[in-house]
């Protein structure tokens, strides 16, 4: 498994803000984006070493075991309806996203991936597929397509028929 260095790297990191402050210089801030001019990620040397060397199995192990236990214990202190709240969930939710892609990055993987996929699958079956069904309930269902094809067909016809009438006059 993991040693502990690596497991608080991980969880410090998932709780850190992934923007830099506003005072540091703006070359920093954009060091890893991508131009225009800038073709080289087309070009093999650019792609580092290690994301050919994904260690796959290890990450779907260790995104479970770091990664969406963190979230699903503090998904366990919500009521099950508080779940359904984005204002509640939102920050761990963010946390389970930086912590996955860290650890994607330091297993040499891509984000996102089947690991981090099948790791979000499971929080989502586990905890927000009551959701669903809620929302179901408090809206009401579609009308029925013929009604909707007669109030929608009605005005429309008209159309013809009053354009007539104008340009006649």
């Amino acid at each position: 498994m993991a040693s502990a260095p690596l497991l608080a790297l991980l969880v410090t990191a998932g709780k850190q803000s992934e923007r830099l402050p506003e005072n540091e210089p703006k070359r920093e801030r954009e060091e890893n984006v991508v131009s225009e001019d800038d073709e080289k990620f087309q070009e093999a040397e650019y792609w580092d070493r290690r994301h050919v060397l994904c260690q796959a199995e290890a990450l779907a192990v260790m995104s479970v075991a770091v990664c969406a236990s963190a979230f699903e214990q503090e998904m366990a202190t919500m009521e099950a309806d508080a779940r359904c709240v984005v204002d509640n969930i939102i920050r761990p939710y963010n946390e389970l996203r930086v912590c996955l892609e860290n650890l994607s990055h330091w297993y040499g993987c891509f984000y996102p991936n089947g690991a981090v996929h099948a790791a979000f699958l499971r929080v989502h079956s586990a905890f927000f597929s009551r959701c669903d069904e809620r929302d179901r309930e408090r809206h009401p269902e579609d009308a029925p397509a013929g009604a909707v094809a007669v109030l929608t067909l009605a005005p429309v016809a008209l159309i013809p028929p009053l354009v007539y009438a104008v340009v006649r006059q």
